[in-house]
């Protein structure tokens, strides 16, 4: 038996891609893009919530409202990952397969890393500073995953389109992703392990955690805005 010419063997894959690119583009998105509006929404909201923040950070040096305004960043964290686990979720309904199952992986670590804060709140005064830090980190960890995923979703949707401009897009959105989290990891470590802090500091500290939250919610709801008009434009040329 004669092997198949090795042009014959890349013409047969292209065509295949091209056959799974065109079911992709022609099925429904309706859910995926409505996905993409609801973590948008989530994420604007969060970013108004975070500037109004740091303006009273900076307001004043008082331990009082500088506690208040960082723990309505740490309120509204679990509230906008609650949310945009929502719209990952939606987003798993892509009718390309590459980008179903990364926003799937997505949603399972976001799903694991929402349930550290429940297991935090319920064990409140019953474990040590060590076991409360390793919540914190294991926290921020699976937030990472789950943020690799979310930009790895998006740069499926970048190659289904053959669009390399979103590609590059989602990758410099998951290197933001991946310092904010650095950023904040270490600045709530800082704060936990030391034994007074003075209300000056940590208004900084604050301010540092709200300023790096603010510039990745900026990012990612560009990237949702891209990721949508790209699939407007795909499945309008496809129709």
């Amino acid at each position: 038996m004669n092997p198949l010419p090795a042009d014959a063997v890349k013409s047969s894959d292209e065509t295949a891609e091209n056959e799974i690119r065109r079911r992709a583009a022609s099925g429904s998105w309706s859910i995926t893009k409505a996905g993409l509006i609801w973590i948008l929404v989530f994420t604007i909201l969060a970013m108004a919530i975070g500037l109004l923040s740091l303006v009273g950070v900076f307001s004043t040096d008082g331990w009082g409202v500088a506690f208040l305004m960082l723990g309505l960043i740490l309120f509204v964290l679990p509230g906008y990952l609650l949310g945009m686990l929502i719209g990952v979720c939606m987003c798993c309904t892509a009718p390309y397969p590459n980008a179903k199952l990364r926003a799937g992986i997505s949603a399972f670590f976001l799903l694991a890393a929402l349930t550290i804060p429940i297991v935090g709140f319920a064990a409140k005064g019953a474990i040590g500073s060590g076991v409360y830090q390793g919540l914190v980190v294991g926290f921020q960890m699976l937030v990472a995953i789950c943020m690799i995923f979310w930009c790895l979703f998006h740069v499926a949707i970048g190659a289904l389109c053959q669009n390399p401009s979103l590609h590059k897009f989602a990758i410099l959105t998951m290197v933001v992703a991946l310092a904010n989290l650095a950023i904040s990891l270490l600045v709530m470590m800082t704060i936990l392990n030391k034994p007074a802090i003075q209300d000056r500091e940590f208004s900084q500290y604050s301010a540092i955690v709200i300023v790096s939250n603010v510039i990745f919610l900026g990012v990612n709801a560009s990237l949702c805005i891209k990721t949508r008009r790209l699939i407007n434009q795909e499945t309008t040329a496809v129709s």
